[in-house]
Protein backbone atom coordinates (compact mmCIF):
# COMPACT_ATOMS: atom_id res chain seq x y z
CA UNK A 1 0.00 0.00 0.00
CA UNK A 2 1.69 3.20 -1.08
CA UNK A 3 1.94 6.64 1.18
CA UNK A 4 -0.56 8.39 -1.06
CA UNK A 5 -3.17 5.47 -0.62
CA UNK A 6 -2.56 5.42 3.50
CA UNK A 7 -3.25 9.53 3.27
CA UNK A 8 -6.29 8.94 1.88
CA UNK A 9 -7.37 6.17 4.34
CA UNK A 10 -6.26 8.99 7.02
CA UNK A 11 -8.87 11.33 5.27
CA UNK A 12 -11.90 8.59 4.80
CA UNK A 13 -11.20 6.95 8.60
CA UNK A 14 -13.40 9.77 10.57
CA UNK A 15 -16.56 9.53 8.02
CA UNK A 16 -15.79 5.89 8.16
CA UNK A 17 -16.23 6.06 11.90
CA UNK A 18 -19.20 8.12 12.03
CA UNK A 19 -20.96 5.92 9.32
CA UNK A 20 -20.43 2.53 11.10
CA UNK A 21 -22.17 3.79 14.85
CA UNK A 22 -25.50 3.78 13.76
CA UNK A 23 -24.95 0.65 11.89
CA UNK A 24 -23.44 -1.32 14.73
CA UNK A 25 -26.66 0.04 16.49
CA UNK A 26 -28.85 -1.39 13.82
CA UNK A 27 -27.23 -4.84 14.15
CA UNK A 28 -27.75 -4.91 17.84
CA UNK A 29 -31.33 -4.35 16.94
CA UNK A 30 -31.39 -7.09 14.37
CA UNK A 31 -29.20 -9.04 16.73
CA UNK A 32 -32.58 -9.06 19.53
CA UNK A 33 -34.69 -9.37 17.19
CA UNK A 34 -36.34 -6.16 17.55
CA UNK A 35 -36.66 -5.21 13.53
CA UNK A 36 -40.18 -6.34 12.41
CA UNK A 37 -39.95 -9.01 9.45
CA UNK A 38 -36.05 -9.35 9.72
CA UNK A 39 -35.66 -11.72 12.87
CA UNK A 40 -33.52 -15.04 12.06
CA UNK A 41 -35.08 -18.77 12.71
CA UNK A 42 -33.74 -21.29 14.31
CA UNK A 43 -34.60 -24.89 12.81
CA UNK A 44 -37.56 -26.64 14.39
CA UNK A 45 -35.77 -29.89 13.69
CA UNK A 46 -33.13 -31.56 16.05
CA UNK A 47 -30.35 -31.57 14.79
CA UNK A 48 -27.25 -34.46 16.47
CA UNK A 49 -24.19 -32.76 18.05
CA UNK A 50 -21.19 -33.30 15.89
CA UNK A 51 -19.12 -36.33 17.51
CA UNK A 52 -15.45 -35.23 15.78
CA UNK A 53 -12.88 -33.97 18.05
CA UNK A 54 -9.94 -32.33 17.76
CA UNK A 55 -8.42 -34.79 15.75
CA UNK A 56 -10.58 -34.94 13.18
CA UNK A 57 -10.48 -31.05 13.35
CA UNK A 58 -6.70 -30.85 12.58
CA UNK A 59 -6.85 -33.59 9.77
CA UNK A 60 -9.34 -31.06 7.97
CA UNK A 61 -7.31 -28.21 8.22
CA UNK A 62 -4.37 -30.25 7.32
CA UNK A 63 -6.26 -31.60 4.00
CA UNK A 64 -7.41 -27.94 2.98
CA UNK A 65 -3.59 -26.53 3.84
CA UNK A 66 -1.07 -29.75 2.32
CA UNK A 67 -3.45 -30.19 -0.67
CA UNK A 68 -3.24 -26.61 -1.83
CA UNK A 69 0.55 -26.69 -1.19
CA UNK A 70 1.18 -30.30 -3.44
CA UNK A 71 -1.12 -29.18 -5.97
CA UNK A 72 0.43 -26.16 -6.95
CA UNK A 73 4.24 -27.46 -6.43
CA UNK A 74 2.63 -30.26 -8.87
CA UNK A 75 1.33 -28.06 -11.68
CA UNK A 76 4.01 -25.73 -11.49
CA UNK A 77 6.51 -28.74 -12.26
CA UNK A 78 4.58 -29.76 -15.34
CA UNK A 79 3.88 -25.65 -16.61
CA UNK A 80 5.75 -23.01 -18.27
CA UNK A 81 7.19 -20.79 -16.62
CA UNK A 82 5.25 -17.96 -15.60
CA UNK A 83 2.29 -19.88 -15.66
CA UNK A 84 2.01 -19.84 -11.38
CA UNK A 85 0.56 -16.63 -11.57
CA UNK A 86 -2.34 -16.92 -14.34
CA UNK A 87 -6.06 -16.92 -12.93
CA UNK A 88 -6.50 -20.54 -14.78
CA UNK A 89 -3.56 -21.59 -12.48
CA UNK A 90 -4.87 -20.01 -9.29
CA UNK A 91 -8.24 -21.12 -9.70
CA UNK A 92 -7.64 -24.66 -10.55
CA UNK A 93 -5.69 -25.03 -8.08
CA UNK A 94 -8.66 -23.62 -5.66
CA UNK A 95 -11.00 -25.69 -6.98
CA UNK A 96 -9.22 -29.14 -6.72
CA UNK A 97 -8.29 -28.08 -3.64
CA UNK A 98 -12.05 -27.22 -2.28
CA UNK A 99 -13.23 -30.85 -4.45
CA UNK A 100 -10.45 -33.02 -1.99
CA UNK A 101 -11.15 -31.18 1.07
CA UNK A 102 -14.93 -31.75 0.88
CA UNK A 103 -14.40 -35.67 -0.40
CA UNK A 104 -11.84 -35.63 2.69
CA UNK A 105 -14.95 -33.88 5.07
CA UNK A 106 -18.31 -35.87 3.88
CA UNK A 107 -16.21 -39.51 4.30
CA UNK A 108 -15.60 -38.56 7.74
CA UNK A 109 -18.92 -37.33 8.45
CA UNK A 110 -20.81 -39.98 6.48
CA UNK A 111 -18.89 -43.11 6.95
CA UNK A 112 -16.49 -42.90 9.60
CA UNK A 113 -18.99 -41.20 11.91
CA UNK A 114 -22.13 -42.30 10.39
CA UNK A 115 -23.82 -38.56 11.12
CA UNK A 116 -26.13 -37.10 8.67
CA UNK A 117 -24.57 -34.34 6.91
CA UNK A 118 -27.35 -31.45 8.37
CA UNK A 119 -24.31 -32.10 11.38
CA UNK A 120 -22.21 -30.48 9.64
CA UNK A 121 -24.36 -27.31 8.78
CA UNK A 122 -25.64 -28.97 5.48
CA UNK A 123 -28.95 -28.25 6.35
CA UNK A 124 -32.27 -26.75 5.21
CA UNK A 125 -32.95 -23.32 6.94
CA UNK A 126 -36.06 -21.11 6.83
CA UNK A 127 -36.86 -18.72 3.58
CA UNK A 128 -37.11 -16.32 5.70
CA UNK A 129 -33.35 -16.39 6.62
CA UNK A 130 -31.96 -14.84 3.67
CA UNK A 131 -33.91 -11.40 4.55
CA UNK A 132 -32.16 -11.00 7.77
CA UNK A 133 -28.90 -12.29 6.39
CA UNK A 134 -28.75 -10.00 3.47
CA UNK A 135 -29.51 -7.11 5.54
CA UNK A 136 -26.82 -8.19 7.70
CA UNK A 137 -24.37 -8.16 4.93
CA UNK A 138 -25.83 -4.57 4.34
CA UNK A 139 -25.57 -3.08 8.04
CA UNK A 140 -22.01 -4.89 8.45
CA UNK A 141 -20.08 -3.58 5.27
CA UNK A 142 -19.06 -0.49 6.11
CA UNK A 143 -18.26 -1.84 9.99
CA UNK A 144 -15.72 -4.06 8.45
CA UNK A 145 -13.92 -1.36 6.05
CA UNK A 146 -13.91 0.60 9.05
CA UNK A 147 -11.73 -1.94 10.86
CA UNK A 148 -10.05 -2.78 7.58
CA UNK A 149 -8.50 1.11 7.30
CA UNK A 150 -8.36 1.27 11.03
CA UNK A 151 -5.87 -1.76 11.22
CA UNK A 152 -4.36 -0.98 7.47
CA UNK A 153 -3.51 2.67 9.38
CA UNK A 154 -2.29 0.94 12.59
CA UNK A 155 0.09 -1.73 10.63
CA UNK A 156 1.80 1.20 8.56
CA UNK A 157 2.19 3.28 11.70
CA UNK A 158 4.04 -0.22 13.49
CA UNK A 159 5.95 -1.30 10.41
CA UNK A 160 6.80 2.06 8.67
CA UNK A 161 5.47 1.65 5.56
CA UNK A 162 2.08 0.18 3.58
CA UNK A 163 1.32 -3.76 4.36
CA UNK A 164 0.87 -6.01 0.91
CA UNK A 165 -2.76 -7.23 -0.57
CA UNK A 166 -3.66 -10.57 -0.61
CA UNK A 167 -2.55 -12.48 -3.67
CA UNK A 168 -5.53 -13.23 -5.16
CA UNK A 169 -6.76 -9.55 -4.70
CA UNK A 170 -3.46 -8.26 -6.30
CA UNK A 171 -3.73 -11.17 -9.05
CA UNK A 172 -7.67 -9.71 -9.67
CA UNK A 173 -6.71 -6.34 -9.47
CA UNK A 174 -3.66 -6.39 -12.34
CA UNK A 175 -6.46 -8.49 -14.90
CA UNK A 176 -8.80 -5.78 -13.80
CA UNK A 177 -6.54 -2.82 -15.07
CA UNK A 178 -5.37 -5.47 -17.96
CA UNK A 179 -9.38 -5.83 -18.73
CA UNK A 180 -8.46 -9.33 -19.09
CA UNK A 181 -11.91 -10.63 -19.09
CA UNK A 182 -11.38 -14.45 -19.08
CA UNK A 183 -9.31 -14.05 -15.96
CA UNK A 184 -11.77 -11.89 -14.19
CA UNK A 185 -14.31 -14.22 -14.50
CA UNK A 186 -12.14 -17.16 -13.49
CA UNK A 187 -11.45 -15.23 -10.43
CA UNK A 188 -15.22 -13.86 -9.58
CA UNK A 189 -15.97 -17.69 -10.21
CA UNK A 190 -13.53 -19.09 -7.49
CA UNK A 191 -13.94 -16.24 -5.04
CA UNK A 192 -18.10 -15.92 -4.92
CA UNK A 193 -19.39 -19.80 -5.76
CA UNK A 194 -15.55 -22.18 -5.06
CA UNK A 195 -14.42 -20.28 -1.92
CA UNK A 196 -17.62 -19.61 -0.11
CA UNK A 197 -18.79 -23.68 -0.82
CA UNK A 198 -15.57 -24.69 0.82
CA UNK A 199 -14.45 -22.40 3.20
CA UNK A 200 -18.17 -22.01 5.01
CA UNK A 201 -17.74 -25.66 4.97
CA UNK A 202 -14.49 -26.31 6.58
CA UNK A 203 -14.40 -23.44 9.02
CA UNK A 204 -18.03 -22.84 10.57
CA UNK A 205 -18.85 -26.23 9.53
CA UNK A 206 -16.31 -28.53 10.78
CA UNK A 207 -14.30 -26.10 12.95
CA UNK A 208 -16.74 -23.64 14.65
CA UNK A 209 -19.92 -26.72 14.83
CA UNK A 210 -17.38 -29.62 16.13
CA UNK A 211 -15.66 -26.63 18.94
CA UNK A 212 -19.06 -25.47 19.52
CA UNK A 213 -20.25 -28.49 20.56
CA UNK A 214 -17.59 -28.98 23.64
CA UNK A 215 -16.36 -25.46 24.37
CA UNK A 216 -19.41 -23.72 23.41
CA UNK A 217 -20.61 -20.77 20.56
CA UNK A 218 -17.71 -18.01 22.09
CA UNK A 219 -14.74 -20.13 22.43
CA UNK A 220 -15.56 -21.84 18.87
CA UNK A 221 -16.15 -18.08 17.16
CA UNK A 222 -12.64 -17.34 18.66
CA UNK A 223 -11.06 -20.02 16.71
CA UNK A 224 -12.64 -20.84 14.01
CA UNK A 225 -12.16 -17.26 12.65
CA UNK A 226 -8.59 -16.92 13.95
CA UNK A 227 -7.90 -19.91 11.78
CA UNK A 228 -10.14 -18.30 9.01
CA UNK A 229 -8.36 -15.57 8.73
CA UNK A 230 -4.38 -16.91 9.20
CA UNK A 231 -5.02 -18.92 6.10
CA UNK A 232 -5.49 -16.03 4.01
CA UNK A 233 -2.17 -15.51 4.43
CA UNK A 234 -2.80 -11.69 4.54
CA UNK A 235 -1.42 -9.30 7.60
CA UNK A 236 -3.26 -6.27 6.06
CA UNK A 237 -6.54 -8.17 6.19
CA UNK A 238 -6.21 -10.16 9.09
CA UNK A 239 -8.27 -8.42 11.66
CA UNK A 240 -11.40 -7.61 8.73
CA UNK A 241 -10.95 -11.23 8.36
CA UNK A 242 -11.34 -12.48 11.97
CA UNK A 243 -14.27 -10.03 11.96
CA UNK A 244 -16.09 -11.00 8.70
CA UNK A 245 -15.32 -14.94 10.54
CA UNK A 246 -17.25 -13.81 13.44
CA UNK A 247 -20.23 -12.66 11.93
CA UNK A 248 -20.38 -15.79 9.54
CA UNK A 249 -19.92 -17.92 12.61
CA UNK A 250 -23.02 -15.93 14.72
CA UNK A 251 -25.27 -16.38 11.26
CA UNK A 252 -24.35 -20.33 11.12
CA UNK A 253 -25.75 -20.11 15.06
CA UNK A 254 -28.43 -18.52 14.57
CA UNK A 255 -29.69 -19.82 11.36
CA UNK A 256 -28.73 -23.85 12.43
CA UNK A 257 -27.45 -23.76 8.56
CA UNK A 258 -24.61 -23.08 6.77
CA UNK A 259 -26.28 -22.00 3.47
CA UNK A 260 -27.14 -18.74 4.78
CA UNK A 261 -23.51 -17.82 5.46
CA UNK A 262 -22.34 -19.33 2.22
CA UNK A 263 -25.19 -16.72 0.53
CA UNK A 264 -23.40 -13.90 3.36
CA UNK A 265 -20.22 -14.99 1.78
CA UNK A 266 -20.56 -14.95 -1.64
CA UNK A 267 -21.93 -11.13 -1.58
CA UNK A 268 -19.50 -10.03 0.15
CA UNK A 269 -16.59 -10.94 -2.62
CA UNK A 270 -18.77 -10.26 -5.12
CA UNK A 271 -18.99 -6.98 -3.89
CA UNK A 272 -15.36 -6.41 -2.94
CA UNK A 273 -14.73 -7.70 -7.06
CA UNK A 274 -17.32 -5.23 -8.08
CA UNK A 275 -15.45 -2.52 -6.15
CA UNK A 276 -12.28 -3.77 -7.25
CA UNK A 277 -13.60 -4.02 -11.50
CA UNK A 278 -14.89 -0.22 -10.79
CA UNK A 279 -11.54 1.18 -9.90
CA UNK A 280 -9.77 -0.42 -12.25
CA UNK A 281 -12.70 0.83 -15.34
CA UNK A 282 -13.10 3.98 -13.68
Amino acid sequence: MSPEELDQLRELLPAFIVISMPLVGIIYLLHRGWIPFLRFRKPTEPREPPLWGWEEVLLSISVWYVSQILLAVIVAMVSPAGASRSPAFIVGIQVASTAITLAVLFDLVRRRLGQPYSALGLARTAPANLAPTIFLWIASHIPITTVWISWNLALSALLGRGTEAQVLVDLFEGCAREKDVPGVALLVFSGVIVAPLGEETLFRGILFLGVRSRWGPLVATLFSSVVFALFHGSLSAFVPLVVLGAILCYVVERTGSLYPAMVFHGVFNSVTFFEKIRQAWA
